[in-house]
């Protein structure tokens, strides 16, 4: 651990505070003296640097509403999925399995695997919590077919069964342009949620493309 300059600063002044002072008379006695002295500087310092780590532990933040509200969806899900291809194409359907849990109290964290546009496997890892300087929902999005990183925002609406996610990220004119993202998860009740997604139009608009319906494994339908 790096010691603070102040605690050098405070050190010196323990250098004069101990200073013990030197025997008049053989050599023996001075040696013993300085060791004397040593010491008493040692203890000093060490009082010092056990005070200024106490002063400095960090405060582990209480869970608030939005944290617990996270723990909802914790646990083991299989989804159905239907995403718009476009306009005159056939809807894309795939179904998969995720499995959500608690990161000490103040996260959620997701891994999913569904069918992916090639028909192979494809994992996802997602995280979410709440920043109460913020009052924010924050989290993260990746998945094995893309090298970006989405970062969520969100809010809570007022009756607590909407959180509506917002990221940034490529969008599907593949021109290297970004668009802003909604993902919207809405809980129906214990074991069942509904996440759609949509974009942002260049006229400010949003178009929605995909929904996906979890359900709780086990749980009854």
């Amino acid at each position: 651990m790096a010691v603070p300059p102040a605690i050098f600063r405070i050190f010196g002044r323990t250098q004069h505070l101990c200073r013990i002072p030197e025997f008049p008379f053989d050599n023996l006695a001075n040696g013993f003296a300085r060791r004397l002295q040593n010491f008493a500087r040692l203890v000093a310092f060490s009082i010092i640097l056990a005070m200024t780590r106490k002063e400095r532990t960090m405060e582990i933040p209480k869970p608030t509403r939005e944290h617990e509200w996270l723990l909802q969806l914790t646990g083991d899900w299989k989804f159905e999925s239907e995403c718009s291809m476009g306009p005159n194409q056939p809807a894309m359907k795939s179904v998969g399995k995720q499995t959500t849990r608690s990161l000490g109290s103040l996260w959620t964290l997701g891994e999913m695997v569904g069918d992916g546009p090639d028909g192979q496997a494809m994992p996802s890892v997602f995280t979410l919590g709440f920043d109460p300087q913020k009052q924010r929902f924050v989290g993260t999005f990746i998945t094995s077919c893309m090298t970006h990183l989405w970062p969520y925002d969100g809010q809570l609406d007022a009756a607590g069964k909407v959180l509506t996610l917002t990221s940034e990220g490529p969008s599907f004119a593949n021109d290297g342009t970004f668009t802003k993202y909604h993902d919207i998860i809405e809980v129906i009740d214990s074991d069942h949620y509904l996440l759609t997604s949509e974009f942002q139009n260049s006229d400010g608009s949003w178009s929605h493309f995909m929904t996906s319906k979890y359900s709780r494994v086990n749980a009854a339908s």
